[in-house]
């Protein structure tokens, strides 16, 4: 049975795919829209910034799964894990139905390459709007995994047991800094990563083993950003 899903579910083809859609995405529109095509599909920057990444991880640990020689299951599960965070951040943001309801799309290039077969009536869903900013900082614990992979758990104050996220929040933000010295504030964390899950891993380049990352986090909603919580203290553990 041929792959119809958008985002293709085999591993190879799902790694190409988000090469070359994200390197589109980055690219100067060659429509009569001046600007690139992330900004002609009406995405955030965040979200370009969180496609990209997930095109870059995916890449990286693809090459360690295409060598006989370090390929283990643990690789795999990894970038398994990177195929399913992609899927469930479109679903969460809606990111191919904008471009297929997108009115400077075009059905011939954007549809083929993003592998769209129709549009998506999203300007008659009505939305909830959220107007209360978030209150509280989350709790994080870290603890390395091995191959440079950060394991990354938040709660609520109030939560126990299982990571969850805030319930005015549809992702977690993070900021961090690699190195032996810690950053001066979360201002000096140049590294950003947005999860949809409370509870996740944080793939790093695994040349980064001995030395250590340190870690701010804050509720975030990537619809409203405006309405982020507060900076966690920070937190740090060394890269294995």
């Amino acid at each position: 049975m041929p792959d119809e899903s958008r985002i293709p579910r085999n591993l190879g083809e799902y790694v190409r795919y988000m090469t070359r859609t994200t390197h589109f995405l980055n690219a100067p529109s060659l429509t009569s829209f001046k600007g690139k095509n992330w900004e002609r599909f009406n995405w955030e920057e965040t979200e370009r910034a969180q496609w990209e990444s997930f095109a870059k991880t995916a890449d990286e640990w693809f090459k360690l799964y295409s060598n006989p020689a370090v390929r283990t299951t643990a690789v795999k599960n990894m970038l398994v894990d990177v195929q399913r965070d992609t899927v469930k951040y479109n679903q969460q943001q809606k990111l191919l139905d904008r471009i297929a309801s997108n009115p400077n799309r075009t059905v011939t290039s954007d549809f083929s390459l993003f592998r769209i077969k129709r549009g998506s009536p999203l300007e008659k869903i009505k939305r909830t709007v959220h107007t209360a900013s978030i209150d509280e900082a989350p709790m994080v614990a870290l603890k390395g995994q091995g191959g440079g992979a950060i394991k990354v758990f938040c709660r609520t104050v109030t939560g126990t047991g299982r990571g969850h996220r805030h319930k005015l929040s549809n992702s977690v933000l993070i900021a961090y800094a690699i190195g032996r010295t810690p950053p001066a504030s979360v201002d000096a964390c140049t590294l950003k990563h947005i999860s949809t899950r409370a509870k996740f891993f944080l793939r790093l380049d695994y040349k980064e083993r001995g030395n250590r990352i340190y870690l701010f986090a804050r509720w975030y909603n990537t619809k409203h950003p405006e309405l982020a919580g507060p900076w966690s203290e920070m937190h740090q553990s060394v890269i294995y």
